[in-house]
């Protein structure tokens, strides 16, 4: 009986495949980078304290720890459960004030951070591009 003898498989051929196919996809690939939020950093006066904005203009958002939101506005104020009703709401002060409205967010400790996720997403996608996000503190209850 004779033995066929077998030769050992290549490598190199696949691993060259391999290569162009990654390098062929890593130059098809677009590369948008991603819309985001802009979050100034807040602006202090001699003292220390931060100054505030001229109030006809800022529309402010909290978040209790129970996850409830509360819109400000110049002339009224809502307490609003979920996040379609924020957006609803967001889109409306955006429009009355035609776009000359800041938006101030401000969020409990002991609430949960998808309420943060979802008030932030909610004013990007109502189109607020700036918003100044700070803790809810006792002084500004």
């Amino acid at each position: 009986m004779k033995r066929l003898e077998t030769s050992p498989s290549e490598m190199t051929p696949l691993v060259d495949v391999t290569l162009l196919i990654l390098i062929f996809f890593m130059i098809t690939a677009s590369f948008a980078p991603g819309k985001g939020l802009e979050f100034p950093a807040r602006e202090n006066d001699s003292t220390g304290r931060a100054v505030q904005n001229d109030a006809s203009r800022v529309a402010r958002l909290t978040v209790d720890p129970d996850g409830t939101f509360f819109l400000a506005a110049v002339d009224w104020q809502r307490a609003l459960s979920g996040k379609q009703d924020l957006i609803k709401h967001l889109k409306h002060l955006k429009s009355e004030y035609r776009e000359q409205i800041e938006l101030q967010i401000a969020v409990d400790p002991r609430a949960r951070l998808q309420r943060l996720v979802d008030a932030v997403d909610a004013a990007a996608l109502a189109g607020f591009e700036r918003t100044e996000l700070s803790t809810l503190t006792p002084e500004l209850i």
